[in-house]
């Protein structure tokens, strides 16, 4: 799961969905960091231009060019390209493998689906207006479209649109953990849970005074970043229940800033940071953060992966990360267990 970056969005009051609405507040916040080493840089591969987004299955990395028009493919095992770049049309903001097939949603609002053996284009785009995440699990493909402020599935088996589902304002991130698929209201400081079944979102936690940035299901949990600052500092690691959306514990802070992204895997979880040149915040590099989900603390000092880390996902026994200035993707591993 992953998308394209997202401006600053302005906090505004949204109405609550169908069912039961509830809150996920967690029990205060905590600054914790432990010894260890966070990962270090293992390979690093030249893709197009602005790779964004990164997904890994049916043994391959999948990584969007944005301004390339294109998706990379490397090898799971060994980090290198798997023939050249495929074609998808302008500007690829998001991909999932699942579900039978590799997801790529671009900007001009079309669903793509690509034969994850081959890479080759399967079937008819499916047209969704504005596009901003994709999930694929539960028995479908899940795509946000902020504009409508719903999610609409998509049958695998047949590449059809289902009706579009009702979920808030300004939904943008998506994840399927739980057995539910829930999905982030960047506007609005919420979560919402649908049930994949009935097709209908039956739940609504609220999360944050300002935004729910990024949305990662793995070890046992739903992981979300918030902020409850419109200038979007600090942010929070939450872990939520992923069946009922309750958080679990306290909030972790951690350095950050807009866009971020998040991934969990390999006894970890991870986020990227863009960095800071601003006062009055300290001046900080990009990298990415490890978390020791066990102790709810960050692992280490960042790992610098190049300019402006946009994309990330956890598969084939490493951690890899896009650089959308420097046009590279790097892979992290093997990774260490946290001490």
């Amino acid at each position: 799961m992953s998308r394209r970056a997202l401006p600053l969005a302005v906090l505004v009051t949204a109405g609550l969905l169908t069912g039961c609405a509830g809150s996920g507040t967690s029990s205060g916040v905590v600054t914790r960091a432990v010894a260890g080493t966070s990962a270090t840089v293992s390979g690093r591969v030249r893709v197009g231009t602005n790779p964004t987004a990164v997904a890994v299955g049916a043994g391959a990395v999948w990584i969007t060019n944005n301004a390339s028009g294109t998706v990379s493919r490397l090898n799971a095992a060994t980090g290198e390209p798997l023939g050249s770049p495929l074609r998808t049309g302008a500007a690829p903001t998001a991909v999932a493998v699942g579900e039978g097939g590799v997801w790529v949603v671009d900007a001009t609002g079309r669903v793509l689906r690509l034969d994850p053996s081959t890479g080759a284009r399967v079937g008819r785009p499916i047209d969704v207006v504005d596009p901003a995440g994709v999930a694929a699990g539960a028995g479908a493909v899940w795509v946000t479209s902020r504009a409508s402020g719903t999610v609409i599935p998509i049958d695998p088996r047949t590449g059809r649109a289902g009706r579009a589902i009702p979920v808030g304002s300004a939904p943008t991130d998506v994840a399927v953990a739980g057995g539910y698929v829930w999905v982030a209201d960047s506007a609005a400081g919420e979560v919402t849970r649908i049930d994949p079944v009935t097709r209908r979102a039956d739940r609504t936690v609220r999360l944050a005074r300002g935004q729910v940035l990024a949305l990662a299901a793995g070890n046992g949990a739903l992981w979300v970043v918030k902020t409850d600052s419109e200038l979007s500092y600090p942010l929070e690691l939450l872990r939520l229940d992923p069946r009922s959306g309750a958080a679990q514990g306290p909030a972790l802070r951690v350095p950050g800033a807009i866009p971020v992204r998040l991934a969990v895997g390999a006894g970890s979880v991870w986020l990227t940071d863009v960095g800071n040149t601003l006062p009055p915040h300290p001046v900080r590099g990009p990298g990415v953060i490890r978390v020791d989900p066990r102790r709810l603390a960050i692992v280490g000092s960042p790992v610098a992966v190049g300019g402006e880390p946009a994309g990330i996902a956890v598969g084939a026994g490493g951690v890899w990360v896009s650089s959308s200035s420097a046009g590279t993707v790097s892979r992290l591993g093997p990774i260490a267990a946290p001490r």
